[in-house]
């Protein structure tokens, strides 16, 4: 079933649920919990979005017993879960930021931009982001759309961090906080 028309905003945390569901089941798990959170807010009195929430929160509850039941820790525990995810969205910020500096602009390097700013938005369902995951959050969200539009356009992307002239006046380097 495709995703109504109400949600097609949540639409990309449906897409990486199914991309993590073998491989990492507790990030699909949150992945769907960030859209079921999010769509309530969405669907209002569509009937269809609704049905389709019940769906994805059906699911979970499935999901969430199999975890518990296999003894994951991270469906319980909100520091659990969150810092697992904030570990899978460094590990994809950081791959991504090495091939960009390298000169690497293939698809990999834009789809795990784009996936790391995904789970980035996660992370914010335990809390508020911390001042340098926001920061990273912000930058793969801009890089990934940055090497799309250069993608399409034929533009030569430009490696690693760039220069931005931000409120406060004067040039800042928007950059990645890691090492």
């Amino acid at each position: 079933m495709d995703v109504p028309p109400t949600l097609k905003s949540l639409a990309p945390y449906i897409r990486l649920s199914k991309q993590f569901e073998a491989r990492d089941p507790v990030v699909s798990y949150y992945c769907q919990l960030y859209f079921v959170q999010n769509g309530i807010k969405l669907t209002g009195k569509d009937n269809e979005g609704k049905t389709y929430l019940f769906g994805v929160m059906d699911r979970l509850e499935q999901v969430k017993k199999g975890l518990t039941e296999q003894g994951n820790e991270a469906v319980a525990n909100d520091i659990v879960a969150s810092s697992h995810i904030e570990s899978k969205a460094l590990q994809l910020f950081i791959f991504a930021d090495r091939e960009d500096r390298a000169s690497n602009f293939d698809v990999k390097v834009i789809k795990a931009f784009y996936t790391a700013s995904l789970l980035f938005d996660l992370i914010a369902m335990f809390g508020e982001l911390s001042e340098e995951v926001a920061h990273q959050q912000k930058y793969a969200k801009w890089k990934a759309t940055y090497l799309e539009r250069c993608r399409k356009t034929g533009e030569e992307p430009v490696p690693g961090p760039q220069l931005h002239d931000e409120e406060e006046g004067g040039d800042q380097v928007l950059a990645p906080q890691v090492a």
